[in-house]
């Protein structure tokens, strides 16, 4: 090896052993920090009086759940949007 791909070599093992150094070093104080503070364990068993249920979504076909008449007597320029992809009937 010439003198100079040592000395890359070198430069990057001093600096990879840095951050290592740096990164081992803030694990440690966030480990500690961590343990440091007082753990509570709350444990009841029982039935609870209230029960909590699960969101629910009811999908259905777009195009019947948009009143496309009132969006094009709003917005007038909106027909184009909805010419192609949904029926509209013009009274």
């Amino acid at each position: 090896m010439s003198f100079r791909k040592k000395v890359r070599f070198l430069i990057k093992v001093i600096i990879s052993s840095f951050c290592i150094l740096l990164c081992s070093y803030q694990i440690y104080i966030v480990g500690q920090l961590y343990i440091s503070y007082p753990t509570t364990v709350d444990l009841r068993i029982g039935r609870s009086l209230n029960v909590h249920l699960p969101g629910i979504t009811i999908c259905s076909e777009i195009s019947y759940t948009i009143l496309v008449e009132k969006i094009v007597e709003i917005q007038p320029n909106l027909y184009e949007v909805f010419a192609g992809e949904l029926y509209y009937k013009k009274f």
